[in-house]
């Protein structure tokens, strides 16, 4: 019977050589390789099948493989990329020299739109800017540079220099006049002048464009 052969594959033929509860061809299945008895030729059929099992075995372990070492370099990348654009703004973690660096990129934003800022604007960002850590002098650098705003190509190429250019992004985007034509416009440049990828651009205008 059909049936009968089946189990006679899979268990052994009845007064075999197998232990009692022994079953080689599920053992095969089951490691990808037969017992060295078999090998040595006490089943002819089953080690012939051996190349052909193997085969069929290291095709689900190659799936396998390949999706955890997707798994991985997917994990590794999410991690770089949140390291080289960080959305989450902590000045705390950044020396004094940057953070001022930092505070001069908002009152360039702060002045970009088409009116002047008023006192409470300048107020608003600049309590803000301590909150994030920035003390009080990147505070007195951000009043002085809406006072005397810096050149902005020498300002934009420090923040390249700095490896700060999500961070310049970031806080731009809650300096400037979003609503303004020119402060959104200035939003847009300064994103292509720094070179940010389009998912950055995004996802920080998502949680701190006003």
């Amino acid at each position: 019977m059909a049936g009968t052969g089946l189990l006679s594959r899979l268990f052994g033929p009845a007064g075999g050589a197998e232990r009692d509860g022994q079953a080689i061809e599920l053992e095969a299945h089951a490691t990808g390789f037969l017992p060295a008895t078999l090998e040595a030729g006490a089943v002819p059929a089953a080690q012939a099948g051996q190349g052909r099992r193997q085969r069929q075995l290291a095709l689900p372990r190659a799936v396998i493989a390949e999706s955890l070492s997707e798994k991985i370099l997917h994990g590794w990348l999410q991690n770089r990329h949140q390291t080289l654009y960080p959305l989450t703004v902590n000045l705390r973690a950044l020396d004094a020299p940057r953070v001022a660096l930092l505070a001069r990129v908002m009152a360039v934003a702060l002045l970009a739109g088409t009116a002047a800022p008023d006192a409470d604007e300048i107020e608003s960002v600049s309590s803000w800017l301590g909150g994030v850590g920035g003390d009080e002098a990147a505070r007195a650098a951000l009043r002085a540079a809406v006072e005397a705003p810096p050149a902005l190509s020498a300002l934009l190429h420090g923040v390249q220099q700095a490896n700060l250019t999500a961070y310049a992004y970031v806080v731009a985007l809650v300096a400037a006049p979003a609503r303004d034509p020119a402060g959104a416009l200035f939003l847009d440049y300064l994103a292509a002048r720094l070179g940010l990828p389009a998912n950055v651009v995004r996802s920080a205008d998502r949680r701190y464009r006003r």
